[in-house]
């Protein structure tokens, strides 16, 4: 495990939680590119899945459900059997499959849903499921950038997985950090990662400090790509005491 130290004291404020002064200037939502927009979210949306969880952020919204754990008929298998799948409402995008190309949203489709199968498979404690199958099933309502809903379907995933009583390492969290004329922006909208130049989204189990998974797309400055990691993992912090108030509130 890569036991990472924290560059900054994550504390509240209005309109966001601030991490670290980044830039100067308002964005298009009002936020300074150090302020989080807080995600909001529902469990337990859905009466005839096991766990389910509904997430909305500015430009996505993300519906996760679980069924599961299931008993499996065959041989014996000692962990659990998880099943990732993925869909896109026919009504979800915002920006036209046309302007992005048909091929690279559902690239990016594939990718993401990869993603979530290794997050996910290696989250649960399927030990404590044996000869079983734990199905996640994902909706995605709204989107603008194919690939940028990923953060909020894990989050909708692992506050699912928890509704539905599914024992799990830790609650599996993952930020994203954009870099727009060489500034760095927490938690960006959709449209400020469709202008941007990279970036870059770090997934972890954010109480024990373990990365599980990072991607880095575009190009930046070796020292602003350390930065924008870090400020990925302050971020996840944030975002797990989010999914945890969520489930201690029942909300």
């Amino acid at each position: 495990d890569l036991k990472l130290q924290f560059l900054y004291f994550i504390g509240g404020g209005k309109g966001g939680n601030k991490i670290t002064k980044m830039s100067k200037g308002p964005r298009e939502d009002g936020r300074s590119a150090d302020e989080m927009h807080k995600p909001h979210c529902q469990v337990g949306v859905l009466g005839n899945a096991h766990g389910s969880a509904y997430v909305e952020d500015i430009g996505c919204k993300v519906m996760c459900s679980v069924f599961g754990p299931k008993q499996l008929v065959g041989d014996f298998d000692e962990n659990a059997s998880v099943k990732v799948s993925y869909n896109i409402a026919s009504f979800a995008e915002v920006v036209r499959k046309e302007r992005v190309g048909e091929k690279a949203a559902t690239t990016a489709d594939r990718a993401t849903q990869a993603s979530l199968q290794e997050v996910l498979s290696c989250s649960i404690l399927k030990e404590k499921y044996p000869k079983s199958s734990i199905e996640i099933n994902f909706l995605i309502l709204e989107r603008t950038v194919a690939g940028s809903e990923y953060p909020l379907a894990l989050l909708a995933a692992a506050l699912a997985l928890t509704n539905a009583g599914i024992e799990l390492e830790e609650l599996p969290i993952a930020a994203s950090v954009c870099l727009i004329d060489n500034a760095l922006y927490v938690t960006p909208t959709p449209s400020e990662v469709a202008r941007s130049t990279a970036v870059v989204t770090v997934t972890c189990f954010p109480q024990r400090g373990t990365i599980l998974s990072m991607s880095h797309s575009g190009s930046t400055p070796v020292d602003l790509t350390e930065k924008a990691i870090n400020l990925s993992l302050q971020a996840c912090v944030v975002l797990r005491k989010v999914a945890s108030d969520i489930l201690k509130d029942g909300q």
